[in-house]
Order: structure tokens, then C-alpha cells, then sequence
């Protein structure tokens, strides 16, 4: 629910409820069947400051979710919260400061993402948000904020399918 400091204080006006839509302030008690309410403030992404460290701060994991609720495998339709966050370009312990950070992350299920890090399977995120997969076969696919797009040689009729997980090292 999304709603302003004015309406927040005065009980009056307008909030938006996602998956609802605009409500009075007035009608919220019945409409949450109380009047208690927990007060967060407003997530802005853009000032995510990158981590040091390989595990992945709240933060940045909530901002990633936010741009992609899906896997970013191609045809995938699992969602974010089922997903290893995997590091694009991988995470070096001697690397660069602030190699955690949205824009070298994306949600991947433990199968692709092994793909990607044992096998001939190629991740690269060449704009944040935009990830394109290169096939052993040379077919790419590239998720972005428009959908996917396919090009190179077809590997199959079918939709990709990494390795099977016996041929992935843990």
C-alpha cells in the first residue's frame, strides 16, 4: 500500500494498493479488517550503494527483485524468490570494491546458474537489466525490459534447456 505523508497523518485522501488500486483513506480499516499499520519508507533503488563482500545485502537483493520477479533464463517463469542471485561477471575476492551490485546480479535457479558457471552456457548483462545467454551452439537470447529476443543459429525447436544437473560440479 502506497500512500503520502499527508494521508499517512490525516486519515484523509488517497492510497494505492497494488493488485487493488486507489482507496480512501477512510475506507482502509474495513478494508484491512484493522487499524493497525507498520510504516516503511519508500525503497528507492537508485541509491543502492555496491557491497565489498560476495553474500548479498538486503537491499540489493530487494532491488533486483523488483526489476526482474522472474528468472532471467529465457522462457523461464520461476520466480525471483526461488532463485540464486548469481554475479554476471563473477566475484573476484581480490577484484574491484563494489562488485555487488544490481546491475552485475540476476535471478537465476541452481540449474542455469551452474550451467552458466560450469558449462559452455555464456552470460553477459551488457546494459543492467538486459542479460544476453549464448548457447554452446552459438544461439543467443537476450531477456530485457521489452522481452526476449532470439538470434544465431536454432539449437532446437524447443524452448533452451541447460545440461542436466549431473554433468554440473555442486
Amino acid at each position: 500500500m502506497h500512500l503520502s505523508d499527508t494521508t499517512l497523518t490525516t486519515g484523509h485522501g488517497l492510497c494505492r494498493i497494488e493488485g487493488i488500486g486507489p482507496v480512501l483513506a477512510q475506507h482502509l480499516g474495513d478494508l484491512l479488517g484493522h487499524r493497525r499499520v507498520r510504516v516503511h519508507p519508500v525503497f528507492n533503488p537508485d541509491q543502492i550503494i555496491p557491497a565489498d563482500s560476495y553474500e548479498i545485502p538486503a537491499p540489493i537483493r530487494q532491488a533486483v527483485a523488483l526489476r526482474h520477479p522472474y528468472e532471467v533464463f529465457p522462457y523461464s517463469h520461476r520466480p525471483t524468490t526461488n532463485c540464486d542471485l548469481d554475479h554476471t561477471q563473477p566475484w573476484q575476492p581480490d577484484g574491484e570494491p563494489g562488485q555487488t551490485r544490481p546491475d552485475n546480479l540476476g535471478p537465476l535457479t541452481r540449474r542455469p546458474h551452474r550451467a552458466k558457471t560450469h558449462t559452455l552456457w555464456r552470460l553477459d548483462q551488457p546494459t543492467p537489466g538486459t542479460f544476453t545467454w549464448t548457447t554452446p551452439l552459438g544461439r543467443t537470447y537476450t531477456i530485457g525490459p521489452d522481452g526476449l529476443t532470439t538470434t544465431g543459429p536454432p539449437d532446437t525447436d524447443a524452448a533452451p534447456q541447460p545440461p542436466p544437473d549431473t554433468n554440473l560440479a555442486a
